[in-house]
C-alpha cells in the first residue's frame, strides 16, 4: 500500500483536470487561481509535438498569455467586503443604521457586486438580516409615534401627524416593507430559496401597513414555494397563526393603534354577507355612511389597496374566517391559545357572534345564560384548570383577545363580564392594556356614529350609554394604580363626563390631564438635554422624537377637552348669566395655553369669540378645494326598468308567467311574449340598481399647520446656517461640532 503522505504528494504531481468547454471566464479564472503559485509549464503535459507552422505557434502563445492574464486578474470582492458595514449594523441591532446601510447599497459603484453578494449569502445570514427588520422587533425604535394614536385632526396643528400618510398608515413601515420585499425578490431571482421565517417577516411587514391584499399574495406565494422543511414547520400552527393575525389585522401594530377604525359597522352586515328580514334598515344606515363621506376632507381610514373602500369593509366578511379555520382543522393543525385568540378577533371583525362564542363552550366549557338580554346575562361553567391542556390555558393576551373580539362587534357588556370571569376562574391577571382596550371599546360604542348606527339597526344589546363607560372606569381604577392611567384613558373618561354634562368632574380631570402634559414636557427637556451631549448615545435622537410626539398628542388632547367643555357647557347653561360671566372666565384663565384661537362659546346674547393675537400660531386658514375620498353606492338606473315577461295564448289571453328579467336584453324576440313593467302598490315604476363611484370636491377654508415635516426643526440644532442634518449623521459628527443653534433649541422645547 502507498502511505498517505506519499499519496498526497503524488496527487500534487498529477495534472489538474482541464475545465470543460463553455466554462465562463470568471469560473476559469477562479480555477486557474488555485494553481497560480506553480510555475507555468511551456506546454501541455503530454508528448511534445512540433508545431505545423509559425502561425499556430503565435496562436498558442496568444491563448496562453490571455489565460495567464485571467489567472492573475484581481479577485472578485467577497460578500464581506461589500456588506461588511451592513453586517456590523446587524450585529449592533441598530435599526436606523441597518436601514441607512441598506439605502447606501443603492449608491454603490458596482451594483452587480451587491446583487452577487446578497445572492451568495448563507441561508442563516440572510435570515438574520431579514429578521433584523421585523416590525415587531424594531417598531419602537423606527416609529417616533409608536403606541400612539394619531387623530385625523392632529394634522391641522402638529407636524407629528406627518409620520402617517393620507390613509393614516405609518410611513416608516411602508419603507421597511418595500426594503424587505426587494431583498426577498432579489434572492428569488438569483435562484435561492426562502425559509418560512423569511416569509413570515414579509407577512408582518405587509400587515404593519394594513395592506390585506399584499398579505394574501405573500401567503399564496409562500404556500406555493414551500419546501418539505417549511411544511414541517408550518404544521405546528405558527405560520397559520401569523397569517390569521396579518389577514384580519388583529394586532395593535397592524391596527395603527386605532380601535375605532376597525369596529364592525351595521352597514357591513347586509348584502351577500348576511340577510336580514327587515330590508328597510339599510336606508338610514346608508344615509349615515354617505353623510360621513360628504363631510370628510381626507382618505383617513381607507384601504391602501382599494381607495373606494374603508379598511373595516375589507376585513368584515365572515367567509374568509370560516374558510381558513376549517382548512386548519382539516389539515390537523394543533390548536393553542394564540391561534384561538386570533380566530376570535377575526370573528369579531366580521361580527359573527355565534362563531365567537363557540370556542368558549368547546374549549373552556363556558356558557352565557341569556343571549337575548346581555345586561341580565350571567357567565357560568368553566372547565377545571387541571383538566385543561397546557396549550389552551388562558393567558393575559387571551383575555385581551376576548375584549378585542367582543368589543369590535359591539358586545362590550359581555366583554366585561367574560373578562372578569376568566380572570377569577383561571387566576389570570388583567393587564393595564386590556383594561384600556375595554374602556375605549365601551366609549366607541356609546359615542357617535356607532350609537346612532346601532339604534337604527335596532339591537338593544349594543346600545351603550355613558354610565357603562363610567362603570368600566371605576372598575379599572379599583384594579390598577392611578399612576398607570394613561393620557389616552383619561381622554375617554373626560369626553364621557362632558357628554354626560358632568362639567365639574370633567374640570377636575382636565387638571389631572394638565399634570400629565407637564410631565411630558419634562421628558422632552430631558431627552433634548441628552441629545445635546458632546457624545450622545445612539438612541438619544429616537428618545427625543418619541417624547416630542407624546407631548404634541397630549397638547392636542387638552385643546380638544377645552373646546368640548366650552361648547357643551355654554349650550346647556346658555341662560345662566353666572356661568357665562364667572365660570367660563375662570376656565379660560386656567387653561389659556390650551384654548383654541379664537375661543368660542355661546351666551344668551349670542356667540362670543375671543382672539389672542399674541398666541403662537400653530396653523393658518387657507381656502382650498378639498377632495374627499371616493366611495361606492348603488342607485336606480332609469335606463333599466324592472319588468316581467308573460306568454300570450293565440286567443289573446294571458298565460302563465315565464320569468323576471333585469333589462331589455333578456327579452326574447317572440311575438307571443309580452313585457309587463313592475310597479309599487302606489303605481311608482321600479328600476334596477347599478353601482357608481361618488367623488366630492368642495371649496372651503381649512387649517394648515405651519411646520411641514416632523423632526425638521430638530435637524438644525447643530447644523450651521440652513443646512439640515439627518439623525444618523448627527450622531457621527457630534464630537466635531459643539456650537448650538439657540433659536431652534428653544423652539424644540416650547411648542
Amino acid at each position: 500500500m502507498i502511505p498517505s503522505v506519499e499519496a498526497n504528494g503524488l496527487r500534487q504531481l498529477l495534472p489538474r483536470q482541464s475545465p470543460s468547454r463553455g466554462c465562463q471566464s470568471r469560473a476559469l479564472a477562479s480555477r486557474l487561481l488555485q494553481c497560480s503559485q506553480q510555475p507555468p509549464t511551456a506546454g501541455p503535459p503530454g508528448r511534445s509535438r512540433r508545431q505545423s507552422s509559425a502561425n499556430a505557434s503565435y496562436l498558442w502563445k496568444r491563448s496562453y498569455s490571455s489565460s495567464l492574464s485571467e489567472a492573475y486578474a484581481p479577485p472578485l470582492p467577497s460578500s464581506h467586503d461589500v456588506l461588511g458595514s451592513l453586517f456590523s449594523a446587524v450585529q449592533t441591532q441598530n435599526p436606523k443604521q441597518i436601514l441607512d446601510e441598506i439605502g447606501a447599497l443603492r449608491n454603490k459603484e458596482h451594483p452587480d457586486d451587491v446583487v452577487r453578494s446578497i445572492a451568495t449569502l448563507s441561508t442563516t445570514a440572510f435570515s438574520e438580516l431579514v429578521q433584523s427588520m421585523d416590525p415587531k422587533r424594531i417598531g419602537e425604535q423606527v416609529d417616533a409615534a409608536h403606541g400612539l394614536q394619531m387623530p385625523s385632526g392632529l394634522k391641522q396643528f402638529s407636524y407629528v401627524a406627518s409620520v402617517d400618510d393620507q390613509n393614516g398608515i405609518r410611513k416608516a413601515y411602508k419603507s421597511i416593507f418595500a426594503i424587505v420585499r426587494s431583498l426577498l425578490d432579489l434572492r428569488l431571482q438569483q435562484g435561492r430559496n426562502l425559509t418560512l421565517s423569511d416569509y413570515l417577516v414579509l407577512l408582518r411587514c405587509a400587515a404593519a401597513t394594513s395592506d390585506v391584499e399584499s398579505v394574501k399574495k405573500i401567503w399564496k406565494e409562500a404556500m406555493k414555494r414551500k419546501t418539505d422543511e417549511n411544511f414541517a414547520e408550518s404544521k405546528d400552527g405558527r405560520a397559520y397563526t401569523e397569517f390569521m393575525k396579518a389577514r384580519f389585522l388583529t394586532e395593535p401594530l397592524y391596527m395603527q393603534h386605532d380601535l375605532a377604525r376597525f369596529r364592525a359597522r351595521p352597514r357591513d352586515l347586509f348584502g351577500y354577507r348576511k340577510i336580514f328580514e327587515d330590508g328597510k334598515v339599510t336606508k338610514p344606515l346608508e344615509s349615515i355612511r354617505l353623510s360621513i363621506f360628504a363631510n370628510q376632507n381626507s382618505s383617513y381610514g381607507r384601504s391602501p389597496s382599494q381607495e373606494t373602500h374603508d379598511i373595516h369593509r375589507i376585513i368584515s366578511s365572515p367567509r374568509p374566517v370560516k374558510r381558513i379555520w376549517e382548512h386548519m382543522l382539516k389539515n390537523g393543525i394543533s390548536l393553542n391559545t394564540e391561534m384561538v385568540s386570533a380566530y376570535m378577533i377575526a370573528c369579531g371583525r366580521a361580527s359573527s357572534f355565534r362563531r365567537m362564542i363557540e370556542p368558549l363552550w368547546q374549549i373552556w366549557r363556558i356558557r352565557i345564560t341569556n343571549l337575548d338580554d346581555h345586561r341580565a346575562a350571567e357567565i357560568i361553567g368553566g372547565i377545571d384548570p387541571q383538566r385543561l391542556e397546557p396549550l389552551l390555558m388562558p393567558t393575559p393576551d387571551m383575555l385581551d383577545a376576548v375584549v378585542q373580539a367582543f368589543g369590535a362587534s359591539g358586545h362590550v357588556l359581555l366583554a366585561k363580564k367574560l373578562l372578569l370571569f376568566f380572570s377569577e376562574r383561571f387566576q389570570v391577571p388583567i393587564n393595564p392594556e386590556t383594561w384600556s382596550s375595554l374602556l375605549e371599546w365601551t366609549y366607541i360604542a356609546s359615542s357617535k356614529p356607532a350609537s346612532t348606527e346601532w339604534k337604527a339597526f335596532g339591537d338593544a344589546n349594543r346600545a351603550i350609554e355613558e354610565g357603562d363607560v363610567i362603570s368600566v372606569w371605576d372598575a379599572m381604577n379599583a384594579e390598577l394604580n392611578p399612576e398607570t392611567i394613561s393620557m389616552r384613558n383619561r381622554d375617554v373618561y373626560v369626553k364621557t363626563l362632558i357628554s354626560a354634562e358632568n362639567l365639574d368632574a370633567a374640570w377636575e380631570e382636565i387638571r389631572r390631564g394638565r399634570a400629565q402634559y407637564e410631565l411630558a414636557c419634562e421628558e422632552v427637556e430631558t431627552a433634548l438635554f441628552e441629545r445635546m451631549f458632546p457624545s450622545p448615545p445612539p438612541e438619544a435622537v429616537g428618545n427625543y422624537l418619541r417624547a416630542k410626539a407624546k407631548q404634541h398628542t397630549a397638547w392636542y388632547t387638552m385643546q380638544l377637552w377645552c373646546k368640548l367643555w366650552l361648547h357643551k357647557g355654554s349650550k346647556s347653561h346658555r341662560q345662566a348669566d353666572m356661568f357665562a360671566s364667572v365660570i367660563v372666565s375662570d376656565f379660560v384663565a386656567e387653561f389659556k395655553d390650551f384654548m383654541p384661537n379664537p375661543i368660542t362659546y355661546q351666551t344668551s346674547g349670542g356667540t362670543v369669540r375671543i382672539t389672542d393675537p399674541s398666541s403662537f400660531q400653530r396653523n393658518r386658514w387657507t381656502q382650498n378645494i378639498v377632495r374627499s375620498a371616493p366611495t361606492m353606492t348603488r342607485v336606480r338606473d332609469f335606463s333599466q326598468p324592472k319588468f316581467t315577461t308573460v306568454k300570450i295564448n293565440g286567443e289573446g289571453q294571458e298565460g302563465s308567467e315565464v320569468k323576471i328579467t333585469s333589462g331589455v336584453e333578456g327579452l326574447a324576440e317572440d311575438e307571443n311574449m309580452a313585457k309587463v313593467f313592475l310597479t309599487t302598490p302606489s303605481g311608482e315604476q321600479l328600476y334596477n340598481k347599478s353601482t357608481i363611484v361618488l367623488r366630492r370636491w368642495t371649496k372651503r377654508f381649512v387649517r394648515k399647520r405651519t411646520e411641514a415635516t416632523f423632526g425638521q426643526p430638530e435637524k438644525k440644532l447643530f447644523a450651521p446656517g440652513d443646512e439640515p442634518l439627518e439623525p444618523s449623521e448627527e450622531v457621527g459628527r457630534r464630537t466635531e461640532r459643539r456650537e448650538l443653534n439657540k433659536g431652534n433649541v428653544i423652539k424644540s422645547i416650547i411648542w
